[in-house]
Parts: C-alpha cells; sequence; structure tokens
C-alpha cells in the first residue's frame, strides 16, 4: 500500500532554458519582417502615405507573417501572440498598453515600431508558457 502523501504529491514542470521565450531571437523576427526593411511599408507605393482601407488588412497581413515567422523558431510549449497596430501621424500623440496575467521567470514578450512622416506601425510578440 502506498504511503498517503506520495500519492497527493504535486510535480511542477519548469521548461528547460534550451526552450525559453528568446527576446533576442524574436526580435531579429519582428524587426526583418516588412517592418523596418521598407518590404511594405516604406517602398510600397500603395503604403507611402497611410489609407484606412488598407490598414486593417495590412494588420492581418504583417501579424501573420510575424507569428508564422516566429513559430518557426520553435518555442516549445508557447502559445504566441501577436499584435499589430498600423496608424496615421497627424501631428496627435498615442499612447497604448496592455495587461495580461504571466509567469515573468517564462513569459515575455518583445515590440518594436516602424515610422515614417505618414505613419507608424508597432508590432508586438507575446510568448505565454503553456503548461
Amino acid at each position: 500500500m502506498l504511503h498517503p502523501s506520495a500519492s497527493t504529491q504535486i510535480k511542477f514542470y519548469k521548461p528547460p532554458s534550451s526552450i525559453s521565450f528568446s527576446i533576442a531571437r524574436c526580435s531579429v523576427v519582428v524587426v526583418d519582417t516588412r517592418l523596418s526593411n521598407h518590404e511594405v511599408l516604406g517602398s510600397s507605393p500603395i503604403l507611402d502615405r497611410y489609407n484606412k482601407r488598407i490598414a486593417p488588412n495590412m494588420n492581418r497581413i504583417l501579424g501573420d507573417e510575424v507569428k508564422d515567422r516566429v513559430k518557426k523558431l520553435n518555442f516549445e510549449r508557447y502559445k504566441i501572440i501577436v499584435m499589430v497596430m498600423i496608424g496615421e501621424k497627424k501631428g496627435q500623440g498615442i499612447m497604448v498598453s496592455s495587461r495580461c496575467s504571466w509567469d515573468d521567470s517564462v513569459d515575455n514578450y518583445v515590440s518594436h515600431t516602424f515610422q515614417n512622416k505618414h505613419l507608424f506601425c508597432t508590432c508586438s510578440v507575446y510568448g505565454v508558457y503553456q503548461e
């Protein structure tokens, strides 16, 4: 017969450091994904100026591309959340904040902003560990 305390023990799983959400590796992906290399935002005549009809679609395209590239980095057991915001610059200010519940020892995020004289684009990637 098992000792009563042996069956009630709870074991916690801590991820090995090799699969932790790497800010450095993820930052390279975010910066290289059309945000600052001007493949879409800088050199495209469509987005030379802000266009309210195109911006929602570009949010989705950029978000999907960043998410796909981050997922290829194989952060096992991490839920990847990507938020992209494109806005027109007209001399106004903007403040954006996010809030979520997570474990500081394993969860993290990366954020990058591209801007020209007509628009800005901010991309944030959150890596949340799934037990």
